[in-house]
This record gives C-alpha cells, sequence and structure tokens, in this order.
C-alpha cells in the first residue's frame, strides 16, 4: 500500500495486471492518478517482472496525455510527417497505439518540432542522449520568448511596443525579450497596427564568421530553436533567419530544414 495514498482497489490491480507490458508504467499511472514509482513497485510486488522490460507502447490519446501535444498536431504529423503509430487490436476494438522507441527514433531527424519543456525526462520511456541538451534549450528559449506566438496581443502590450518603437533606443531582440514574444511577431504586429517606425536594426550585413556558421549548423541539427542561437552568437532572430535562407535552408510551418531531393516535403 501507498504510504501517502489509500489501499489499492481491486479495479486497480487488475488495471495494472491487464495493462503491464502493453502500457507504460507512466500511463498506468497517470490513468490512476498516482505515482509512476509506486506503480512500478505495486507491478514488481504482483509478480509482473521488470517494467523496464514491459512493451513500452500507450495509446494515442495517452501519448498526446504524456507529452504535452495536442491531439490536432499529432494528426498533422500522422498525415505530413510519418508519425510513427500502428493499430492494435484489444477484445475487438482497435486502437492505435505508439512506441515510445520508435518515437524517439522518428523524433532525432526532426528536433527543431518538439518542445521538451512540456514533459517530464521519463515521461516518454527510456530517452536519447540528446534530449537533455534539446530540453536545456527548450528552456532557454521559453526564457526569452515566454508567450506563444497565437497568444492574443492585449491593450497594453501594444501600447508598450508603440512606446518601446517611439524610443528609438531598442532593437528587436531588446523589444522581443521585454514583451515576451519572437521577433517575427514584433515585426507583424507592427505592421497590423499601421506604425511605421521599427525598432534599430541589428547590423545584419556584417559578414558571419566561419564559427559562427557552425554554431547555426549545429544549433539545428540539435533542434535548438533560432532565438536561442542569435542570443548566442549576439545576433537578430530575424537576421539568423536570413542568414540560414543564404545557406540553403528552407522553411516549413517555420521550421528551419536542409532540402533532400529524394524526400517530398509536404506543407503544413
Amino acid at each position: 500500500m501507498d504510504r501517502n495514498r489509500k489501499q489499492y482497489t481491486q479495479d486497480e490491480l487488475d488495471y495494472i495486471a491487464n495493462k503491464w507490458g502493453i502500457f507504460s508504467a507512466a500511463a498506468i499511472a497517470k490513468h490512476l492518478g498516482r505515482e509512476e514509482s509506486a506503480i512500478r513497485l505495486k507491478g514488481i510486488r504482483m509478480g509482473l517482472g521488470d517494467p523496464r522490460l514491459a512493451t513500452e507502447d500507450v495509446t494515442l490519446v495517452m501519448f498526446c496525455d504524456l507529452s504535452g501535444i495536442s491531439y490536432r498536431t499529432i494528426r498533422s504529423w500522422i498525415d505530413n510527417r510519418e508519425f510513427p503509430v500502428k493499430k492494435k487490436t484489444f477484445v475487438k476494438k482497435t486502437v492505435r497505439m505508439v512506441s515510445f522507441k520508435e518515437f524517439w527514433k522518428w523524433a532525432e531527424s526532426r528536433k527543431e518540432m518538439l518542445d521538451l519543456t512540456k514533459f517530464e525526462k521519463g515521461d516518454l520511456g527510456l530517452e536519447p542522449e540528446w534530449a537533455d541538451i534539446k530540453r536545456r534549450d527548450d528552456f532557454s528559449t521559453m526564457n526569452i520568448r515566454r508567450k506563444k506566438h497565437n497568444d492574443p496581443w492585449t491593450k497594453s502590450e501594444d501600447g508598450q511596443l508603440k512606446f518601446l518603437v517611439e524610443c528609438g533606443n531598442y532593437t528587436y531582440p531588446e523589444i522581443a525579450y521585454q514583451l515576451g514574444r519572437g521577433e517575427g511577431a514584433i515585426k507583424r504586429r507592427l505592421e497590423e497596427l499601421k506604425v511605421k517606425l521599427r525598432p534599430i536594426r541589428l547590423d545584419n550585413h556584417k559578414k558571419y564568421t566561419a564559427e559562427e556558421e557552425k554554431v547555426i549548423n549545429d544549433g539545428i541539427a540539435a533542434g535548438r530553436s533560432i532565438e536561442s542561437i542569435a542570443y548566442e552568437i549576439g545576433r537578430s532572430a530575424l537576421g539568423v533567419r536570413g542568414k540560414l535562407e543564404r545557406m540553403g535552408y528552407k522553411f516549413v510551418c517555420g521550421v528551419p530544414y536542409l532540402p533532400d531531393p529524394e524526400r517530398e516535403v509536404v506543407k503544413c
């Protein structure tokens, strides 16, 4: 029995026994509202075997719940991005399942599409080494860009944006940081508000060094955001995006990639 929870009911015990090896311990814990460590311990005490050997498959709905990725986004990835999903039949009912192992294999070449701050390490099974670096960078980006691109602008924010631009002392990165939005969002909002003034532009004509180009290439390969890369090399995010385009990168849904002639790119 859990020290901090009531005794397991027979329904809970049956659920654990039936789903062990089908769902992950994290998914079972999520369903029962208990700690994952408690579920793993309970499974061992029930004689169900080493939980690390259990199949790390969860339903598509459960995967969305654990990962913090919307069902709509996953559906789009299934249709357009080869997201790994398979069908499995349980007592005459067919459901779509996601394997953690296959997910991480798929994600390795699509790191930039993920935000690992939405779930904790271990929620989606054993993580590859690159996930730690990616999660740290996602948290760093969160500090730079604190609001989502589709968060509505408030009157107060509009007023602050106009004031900062009219001051004539701030760059795009500085205003973006103060408002907690991306530089692209700042540029679009100024156009929507029909504000003719613009923030001070950094010298994007300054030639990029070989070291800066390496940071950019390595950063994109690691799934880092353009904002965090720009912050590291002291450039604007808009300038780095332009540099990526000149380096041959293309963009789909705002995600940079190097074209592969053998692989068709599907629009979002």
